[in-house]
C-alpha cells in the first residue's frame, strides 16, 4: 500500500466560509469547480447588464487562477518548485477570500444571495454587487431591491438577529475547525499504521527468508540422519536376522564348551588324585618289599616281573588320562573359538563393518569345520613281549 500524502495546504477563511483542508491537488480542483458552479448562474446575467458582468468577473476570473495554478502545481510534481507553487497557490486563495473580494458558497451572505434568487437573479445579484462592495450604475427596480435586502440583512432587520446569526457562524466555524482536526488526527494514524504496517511486511519477509533456510538447513541434516538411520537399522535387522539364524550353532557351541570344561577339570583332578595315590601305593609296596628283604638275598623273579608290569599298567593308564585331558581342553578351546568367532561376526555386522556377501562363506566354512571328537585313537594295551619281538623279526 502506498503511503497517503500529509496534509498539502490548509486556508482560514473565517466568517466566509470557514477553514479547509486539502490533502491532494484533485481535492483543490473539485473545491474551485463546485465554486464555479455554484455561481454559474450569474454567467447569462453578465451579457445584460454591465454592473452584473463586472460582478460575474470579479467571482470567476480568481477562481480560473486558481485552477491555472493547480495545473502549474501539478506539472512541478517532483521538482524542488513544487513546494512554492503549493504555497502560491494557497495565498492567492487566501488574498481572493479572507480579504472579502469574493463570497465562498458556504458563507451566510452566499446563502442570503441564493435564497433572494426567489425573487429574480438580478435581485441576488444586485445583493452579491453590494456585498463585493461594488460600484452601481443608474438604479434599477431591481437593483434598488437587491442592494435594500442586503442592506437589511447586514442590519440584522431580515432573516436572523445578529445574535443567532452569530451563534450559527461559531457552532459552524468550530465543526469545521473539529472536522479539519479529526481529518488531520485520521491521516497521522493512516500513515502511521502504514509505516507499522510496511515494518511487519518486511519483518515478515525476513522471518519466512530465515524460516525457509532454517528448514532447507534441517531437511539435509534431517535427510542426512534417515539415511544414516536407515542404514543402521537394515544392519541391525540383517545383524538380528543372522543372529537368529546362528542362534542354535552359538547354544550348542557354548554348551559344549561347558562340558569340555567340566570334563577337563575332572579329569586333571582325576589326574593329581591318580598320580598321588599311585606313587603312595608304590612306595608303601617298596618300602614293605625292601623291609623283609634279608641281607645277601636277592628279590624273587616274580617280585620283579610284577613291579614291572605294575609300573607298566600305572604309566599306560597315566599316559590315556593325560592324553584325554589334553584332547578335553583342546576341545574346549575349540568350541569357544568358536563362540568368539560368532560373537565377533556380529558385533561386526552390527556395526555395517563386516565381511561382503562374497566374503561370508569363509566364515561359515570357519564356523563350521568339521570339529574332532576328542577321542585318543592311538592308545592301546601294551604290547606282549612276544609281539614286539615278532615286529623286530619282522623288520630284520
Amino acid at each position: 500500500m502506498a503511503k497517503k500524502e500529509a496534509v498539502l495546504f490548509e486556508i482560514n477563511l473565517e466568517g466566509n466560509g470557514g477553514r479547509f483542508t486539502f490533502r491532494e491537488l484533485d481535492e483543490v480542483s473539485i473545491w474551485l469547480a463546485e465554486e464555479i458552479s455554484f455561481w454559474s448562474w450569474m454567467s447569462n446575467l453578465a451579457s445584460l447588464d454591465g454592473n452584473l458582468s463586472q460582478t460575474w468577473s470579479t467571482i470567476v476570473d480568481p477562481l480560473s487562477v486558481a485552477q491555472r495554478l493547480v495545473q502549474d502545481c501539478r506539472n512541478q510534481i517532483g521538482q524542488p518548485s513544487y513546494a512554492s507553487s503549493i504555497a502560491g497557490l494557497q495565498s492567492h486563495l487566501l488574498n481572493t477570500y479572507a480579504s472579502g473580494k469574493a463570497l465562498h458558497s458556504k458563507s451566510p451572505r452566499a446563502k442570503l444571495v441564493a435564497s433572494l434568487r426567489k425573487s429574480g437573479d438580478q435581485v441576488a445579484a444586485y445583493a452579491l454587487c453590494y456585498f463585493l462592495g461594488l460600484a452601481v450604475g443608474p438604479l434599477k427596480s431591481v437593483a434598488f431591491t437587491g442592494i435594500t435586502d442586503a442592506i437589511l440583512y447586514e442590519r440584522g432587520l431580515q432573516k436572523t438577529s445578529d445574535a443567532e446569526r452569530q451563534a450559527l457562524q461559531e457552532l459552524r466555524q468550530e465543526w469545521t475547525n473539529h472536522l479539519s482536526q479529526y481529518r488531520a488526527e485520521e491521516d497521522e494514524l493512516q500513515n502511521r499504521f502504514e509505516l507499522v504496517s510496511e515494518e511487519i511486511k518486511s519483518a515478515k519477509n525476513v522471518a519466512e527468508k530465515a524460516f525457509a533456510e532454517l528448514i532447507s538447513s534441517n531437511r539435509v541434516a534431517f535427510e542426512t540422519q534417515l539415511k544414516g538411520s536407515a542404514t543402521e537399522l537394515a544392519a541391525i535387522a540383517k545383524t538380528y536376522d543372522q543372529k537368529l539364524a546362528l542362534q542354535a550353532p552359538v547354544k550348542y557351541w557354548e554348551k559344549k564348551r561347558k562340558v569340555h570344561q567340566r570334563l577337563m577339570l575332572f579329569l586333571a583332578f582325576l589326574l593329581i588324585a591318580y598320580f598321588c595315590s599311585g606313587s603312595l601305593i608304590f612306595y608303601s609296596y617298596l618300602h614293605d618289599l625292601l623291609s623283609e628283604l634279608k641281607p645277601g638275598t636277592a628279590l624273587d623273579h616274580w617280585r620283579i616281573s610284577g613291579i614291572i608290569l605294575g609300573a607298566t599298567v600305572y604309566l599306560w593308564v597315566a599316559r590315556i588320562l593325560v592324553r584325554l585331558f589334553m584332547s578335553q581342553t583342546h576341545l574346549e578351546a575349540d568350541a569357544s573359538e568358536r563362540v568368539t568367532m560368532v560373537q565377533t561376526y556380529l558385533s561386526l555386522m552390527r556395526k555395517g563393518v563386516g565381511p561382503k556377501d562374497g566374503d561370508i562363506q569363509f566364515v561359515l566354512q570357519a564356523l563350521f569345520r568339521q570339529a574332532s571328537d576328542g577321542i585318543v585313537k592311538d592308545d592301546t594295551a601294551p604290547s606282549a613281549v612276544f609281539e614286539q619281538l615278532t615286529r623286530g623279526s619282522g623288520k630284520s
